[in-house]
C-alpha cells in the first residue's frame, strides 16, 4: 500500500474463516490461527527475534531462521486442525544493502525442507490462480526459450490443462 509492504492473513477460528490486513509490518510477524500458540512474550518469540536480528546482522543464512518457523508451525499444526504441517516460509529484506538476495521463500514439509514441493508461491490474481496457470505454462515457456524461440506452442493442450484448474477451493482448502 502507498510503497509500503503490507501482510493479509487468512484465520481460521472456530470453524470462521477470516481476512485480515495487517497494514503496519513488524519485523518479525506470525500470521494465522496458530499464531495464539506463540505469544510475544513466549521463549519461542524471543528465540526467533534473535535470529532475526543475528540476520539481520549477517551472521545467519535466511533458511536458517526459516527452518526456526517451520519448526514451530510444524508443533503448531499438532495442536491446531486448521493449521497445516506444510508450509511456505517467505521473507523480505528490508536493507537492500545489507541483503543483496531481496526476498525469498522455502517451502517445507513438517520441519524439513522440501525438495520436491512446487516454488510457485501461491498466488490469486484477479481471483485467478496465477501460480496454478504459470505451472502449467512455464515448463512450454522454458522450452521455447531453450529451442531459442523455435517450437511451436501447443496452445490448444495448454488450454485444456488450465481449463482444469481449479477456481474454488475443495472442502480441504486446497
Amino acid at each position: 500500500m502507498g510503497g509500503r509492504p503490507i501482510l493479509l492473513s487468512i484465520d481460521v477460528l472456530g470453524g470462521k474463516t477470516t481476512l485480515t490486513l495487517h497494514p503496519r509490518v513488524e519485523r518479525l510477524k506470525l500470521l494465522g490461527s496458530g499464531t495464539r500458540f506463540v505469544r510475544k512474550g513466549d521463549p519461542e518469540f524471543k528465540e526467533l527475534s534473535k535470529l532475526v536480528a543475528a540476520y539481520d546482522e549477517n551472521r545467519l543464512a535466511a533458511v536458517t531462521v526459516a527452518d526456526r518457523f517451520a519448526r514451530i508451525n510444524s508443533a503448531v499444526s499438532t495442536r491446531d486442525v486448521y493449521v497445516s504441517s506444510e508450509c511456505i516460509v517467505l521473507w523480505r529484506n528490508a536493507h537492500p544493502d545489507t541483503h543483496r538476495e531481496g526476498s525469498g521463500h522455502q517451502a517445507y514439509a513438517g520441519a524439513a525442507r522440501d525438495p520436491n514441493a512446487s516454488f510457485l508461491v501461491p498466488t490469486l490474481g484477479g481471483g485467478m490462480p496465477i501460480s496454478d496457470i504459470a505451472a502449467v505454462l512455464m515448463p512450454e515457456f522454458m522450452k521455447l526459450m531453450e529451442a531459442g524461440g523455435n517450437v511451436a506452442m501447443p496452445w490448444l493442450e495448454l488450454d485444456a490443462k488450465i481449463a482444469q484448474i481449479a477456481t474454488e477451493p475443495d472442502e480441504k482448502l486446497r
